[in-house]
């Protein structure tokens, strides 16, 4: 699901550049990636990929877990597993 979220980021920069900074949070692979992510999401295990908006000061706008509930549409249903 990964390589999933991953492209789909990567097909639609045009909607994220200049507006969004991006940043992958590797919990297993990088020095503080698991203190990060639990601060990021609060405690709650939501799933990987997991994704938040955050405004400038930090604040958090929206995360996966409210997308999921609001579309209940993954990624790949949207735009087919072959991403």
């Amino acid at each position: 699901m990964c390589r999933v979220l991953e492209q789909f980021l990567k097909s639609n920069d045009r909607l994220f550049k200049g507006e969004y900074v991006i940043a992958k949070i590797d919990r297993s692979g990088m020095e503080m990636g698991e203190a990060v992510a639990t601060r990021l999401r609060k405690g709650r295990e939501d799933g990987d990929p997991w994704m938040v908006i955050l405004d400038a000061d930090g604040a958090r706008q929206i995360d996966s877990q409210v997308i999921f509930l609001r579309d209940s549409a993954l990624p790949s249903e949207l735009y087919g597993e072959s991403l």
